[in-house]
């Protein structure tokens, strides 16, 4: 499969898959309730490949032509690569000046948000909420609206091992429970399968529209994955 390089100007759209260029980040609840997530920056990770993608759901969701077959392409996998391959850069890269690539880091930044997690001693939600993922956007078509989320994106300061570190920790860690912010593949797949069975008994629930799979990261030694939810968010009759 093709690959995209860390030069490539991040802001080329790879037609006709321009629509995914929509889940850039920018999403109506960091302007609603600021204080309600936490904003990183993102890079692109190109070693990334597509072993997984919902192309029913991307349909449904607009982002593919009805008539576009369900088979991989050069084009549409880099499209994905540059839209979900993605590590946010943290507060322990920002601390040790982690050296990164600025032609592969994104133009926005991406939201964790804030949630209550009855795990963490703050039983207010302002130091728990999304641990290792990071919204990427929102998508509208024939008046639905998609909330689209990714996991496996990188440790963030909400995570439970951040918490009990009480220092920011680098990505792919493992000396504090929860505080490595990756997935595993076959977490991702268990959670393709039983959401898509989940739907087709017609209950509305959060799908997963691709998997990205990171291989075996030489600096940490550690696997990466990632996957990129859709959900769901309310209908317009």
């Amino acid at each position: 499969m093709s690959r995209i390089s860390a030069a490539r100007r991040l802001q080329i759209s790879q037609e006709p898959y321009a629509s995914f260029d929509k889940l850039d980040g920018s999403h109506p609840w960091r302007e609603l309730l600021p204080d309600a997530c936490v904003l990183y920056r993102a890079r692109v990770l190109p070693q990334g490949r597509v072993p997984y993608f919902n192309y029913t759901l991307a349909k449904e969701m607009g982002l593919l032509e009805k008539n576009h077959p369900h088979k991989m392409n050069p084009d549409l996998e880099r499209q994905l690569i540059h839209t979900f391959s993605l590590q946010i850069i943290n507060e322990y890269d920002e601390l040790t000046r982690r050296r990164i690539d600025p032609a592969t880091i994104k133009p926005n930044k991406y939201m964790a948000t804030r949630y209550l997690q009855l795990q963490h001693s703050n039983k207010k939600g302002k130091t728990s909420g999304d641990g290792r993922g990071i919204w990427n956007g929102t998508v509208q078509h024939q008046a639905v609206v998609w909330d689209v989320s990714s996991r496996g994106t990188g440790v963030t300061c909400l995570a439970p091992g951040s918490v009990e570190a009480n220092k920011p920790l680098k990505t792919g860690t493992t000396n504090y429970g929860y505080g490595c912010g990756q997935a595993e593949l076959d977490e991702l797949y268990g959670a393709a399968i039983l959401a898509e069975t989940i739907h087709l008994q017609g209950i509305h629930t959060e799908r997963v529209l691709c998997i990205i799979d990171l291989g075996r990261e030489s600096e940490s030694g550690f696997v990466r994955r990632q996957t990129s939810y859709a959900r769901l968010t309310f209908s317009c009759s």
